[in-house]
């Protein structure tokens, strides 16, 4: 097998995934809608609307929106630890001293971010936007001051970049 053939063939499964995907999603999936509500739940009622109530295969529907409701639900808690724990271990990699207090601080985070939640998700990008604001010239001051080691280019970035927090 030459390298062309190689590259034809993942060319070829790459495309006939992406088509299916996207011709899936748009003609099937996006008619599916229980009065504009979408997702597992909406698809659930849907085909349980076309079964008989009380036979074999409204159960077997049932069964399986459940259990695909739960593993919505289930994904929407597991993702954000995982996420937020892979970030806070990064400090195990800047200092070991921060080894011990990695699970606390995950935690604390965890349990601020799911009771600002509740306000909204336009409350909590409010407060993380203005956090990356301040956040970002001084990380690209650190990533200059690697390059160049000359703490005035570093100021005088920081003051042509840096915006009101």
């Amino acid at each position: 097998m030459t390298q062309e053939t190689i590259y034809g063939v993942l060319s070829l499964i790459a495309w006939a995934l992406f088509i299916v995907v996207t011709v899936k999603y748009v003609l099937v999936m996006m008619r599916a809608d229980n009065h504009g509500e979408g997702g597992i739940l909406a698809l659930t009622t849907l085909a349980l609307r076309a079964t008989k109530p009380g036979s074999r295969a409204h159960r077997w529907v049932l069964a399986a929106g459940l259990m695909g409701a739960a593993l919505f639900y289930g994904d929407g808690l597991i993702t954000p630890a995982i996420s937020v724990l892979s970030a806070v271990e990064g400090l195990k990699v800047a200092t070991p001293l921060f080894e011990p207090y990695i699970i606390p601080i995950t935690i604390a985070l965890l349990i601020g971010l799911f009771m600002m939640q509740r306000h909204g998700t336009a409350h909590v990008g409010r407060l993380s936007g203005r956090s990356w604001r301040c956040g970002s010239p001084c990380w690209r001051c650190s990533a200059r001051s690697r390059s160049r080691s000359s703490p005035r280019s570093c100021a005088r970035s920081i003051r042509r970049t840096a915006s009101p927090c």
